[in-house]
């Protein structure tokens, strides 16, 4: 199990390098590697974790076919979903399919698992606002692209009432960028720093 452990370590590393220059073919036969070797990991919870990380990357390799994409990021999911010391795995998992849906414009699937992210960050996470603020504002966004603006007025709200109350100005342009977005699609021409 320690040099099959070390082996998957590796099969990660090397994913995360080929992934972040953009080698996709590589990057590919790696994913594929490690799924190849999955029926031998043994070690808990070490197992789970790269069987919940290959099926992402599955996903993500598939990114552009919704319904297999979908299929993957749900066994992750699975994987992970109730195992406490897997919370983080849990959000970043309903962020992707959260963007996923957005990606593909089926934005209430998207405002849907942006709203389990929140539920699910509240719940362990003792409302962290950092992700309050990036998941508001992506809320934010799907409802102006489907022209739910009221919807879209509150999130975006939200989002820039935690920006300025925790002082985390990193987001403030993104935050400002879709309030602005809120301001051009309906024709409001308020200064936008009085929101």
């Amino acid at each position: 199990p320690e040099l099959q452990n070390e082996r998957f370590k590796i099969y990660q590393l090397l994913k995360d390098v080929y992934n972040s220059v953009n080698f996709i073919d590589k990057w590919t036969e790696v994913v594929q590697s490690i799924g190849n070797e999955l029926e031998y990991c043994i070690e808990e919870p070490f197992c789970t974790t790269i069987k919940s990380l290959y099926y992402q990357d599955l996903a993500k390799i598939n990114v552009d076919n919704l319904p297999v994409a979908k299929k993957y990021y749900d066994e992750a999911l699975q994987l992970v979903i109730n195992n406490k010391d897997a919370n983080l795995d849990v959000l970043r998992i309903y962020n992707r399919i959260g963007n996923l849906y957005f990606d593909h414009k089926k934005y209430n699937e998207a405002v849907k698992y942006y709203t389990k992210l929140l539920e699910h960050n509240e719940l362990y996470y003792e409302n962290s606002h950092l992700f309050n603020i990036v998941v508001n504002n992506n809320i934010a966004q799907a409802h102006l692209e489907s022209n739910q603006l009221e919807l879209a007025y509150k999130h975006v709200t939200i989002a820039l009432n935690l920006v300025k109350t925790t002082n985390m100005i990193a987001y403030e342009e993104v935050v400002y960028t879709t309030l602005r977005d809120y301001y051009k699609k309906t024709g409001e021409v308020e200064n936008e720093n009085k929101a």
